[in-house]
This record gives C-alpha cells, sequence and structure tokens, in this order.
C-alpha cells in the first residue's frame, strides 16, 4: 500500500514552501499529462502519467512511454483520470496539487469535482494550493483549527442545516443557496464544530 499519493494536476505549478514540500515527500507521484512537462523541466520525474496526452509533447511521450497510462475517455478530464489510476494503489491518502489557477472553468471544475472523488474513494482526499487546503466532511464533525485562521464553506446541497461553535460568524442561519453564503470565516477557538441537520458533503477552504 502507497502511504501518500500525490496527483499534479495542470494549474499553476506549486510554488509555496508547504506544496514544493508535498511534491518532493510523495510516495508516489501521478502527473496529468499537461503538468507532466512541467514537473520534468523541473526535475521532477513522475511514477505514472495520466490522461489523453493531447497537452503531452510527441517526444516526451515517447521518451516516458512506460509510464504513461492513457485514456480516451472524453467523459472524464485528465485529473479525474488521475485520481482514477491513484485508487488501483489502495493509498491510505490522497493529496490532489496543481488543480487551481490559470483558465477559471478548470478551477470551479476541479474543486467541485473534489466532492465527488471523497464520496468515490475509501481514504482521505484532499486539495492544496499555493494559498491553502480543501478539505471535505459529509456529517457533524469537531475538528482542530488554529484561531485567526481563514475558513470558507461550501456546499451544493441547499437544504442543509449548520450549527457551528468556533467561528467569528457562525453558520445557523446560513441558506446555502450561493456559493459565496459561507465564505470569508475566521476561525476563532482552537476546535471548530458543526452539527449537520442531515449528512451532506461539505467543502471546507482553509487559508495557509
Amino acid at each position: 500500500m502507497e502511504r501518500r499519493v500525490v496527483i499534479l494536476a495542470d494549474g499553476t505549478y506549486p510554488s509555496s514552501e508547504r506544496t514544493l514540500k508535498i511534491l518532493r515527500n510523495a510516495d508516489l507521484l501521478i502527473c496529468c499529462d499537461g503538468a507532466a512537462e512541467k514537473a520534468i523541466s523541473r526535475g521532477v520525474i513522475p511514477d505514472f502519467i495520466a490522461g489523453d496526452m493531447d497537452s503531452m509533447p510527441i517526444e516526451l511521450q515517447r521518451e516516458y512511454s512506460d509510464i504513461i497510462r492513457k485514456s480516451d475517455c472524453q467523459d472524464t478530464n485528465d485529473l479525474t483520470k488521475a485520481v482514477e489510476l491513484a485508487k488501483s494503489f489502495n493509498p491510505a491518502q490522497m493529496t490532489i496539487l496543481g488543480a487551481t489557477g490559470r483558465r477559471e472553468d478548470h478551477t470551479l471544475g476541479n474543486i467541485s469535482l473534489l466532492a465527488e472523488y471523497v464520496q468515490e474513494c475509501p481514504f482521505p482526499v484532499d486539495m492544496v494550493t499555493d494559498h491553502g487546503r480543501f478539505f471535505t466532511i459529509n456529517d457533524s464533525t469537531v475538528f482542530d483549527a488554529v484561531p485567526g485562521t481563514a475558513i470558507s464553506f461550501f456546499t451544493f446541497d441547499q437544504s442543509l442545516k449548520i450549527k457551528s461553535k468556533g467561528l467569528e460568524y457562525p453558520l445557523d442561519e446560513v441558506i446555502f443557496d450561493s456559493l459565496w453564503k459561507a465564505s470569508l470565516n475566521i476561525v476563532s477557538e482552537s476546535k471548530v464544530s458543526l452539527e449537520f441537520s442531515h449528512p451532506a458533503v461539505v467543502l471546507i477552504f482553509e487559508a495557509e
């Protein structure tokens, strides 16, 4: 079993100390085809390259043919192809890097896909950027946090109600009918408590 699989998507290449450390310490690194060229040019050689190979130069495809796992399926994007490959290794956890930046539609699509990945994967999945970390919960919970940290909550379930403790702005009266509704909050205590009205996937972003 691989301890931590890291997927590098073709958004903004990691540059913060935190993201570069995750990249360097990956037990198994899978690059989306567009990200592979960037990684290789920086001396980072992936264990596998996933995607339809439309964003990878032919000469690199030839050179790294032994680690390429090509999929021509057009119903999923390259990130999802990489996640499917990662799942086959039954990792203890999976972290996605490079999923944001560049085209905004890709950024929104990749973040929303995280809510699907966590329902499909029997292990923790998070998405780390140069500015913070996305992770998910799907029911009432209590988690550790650092007071003063900027934090945002997103869900696609408009019927969900959340009672909260440990936040500067309680979520108790929030109606989740728009993505901005529970964004730009601040952690006020060392533990954040969330009580859900029913199970639902919630994306949480903790700023760096």
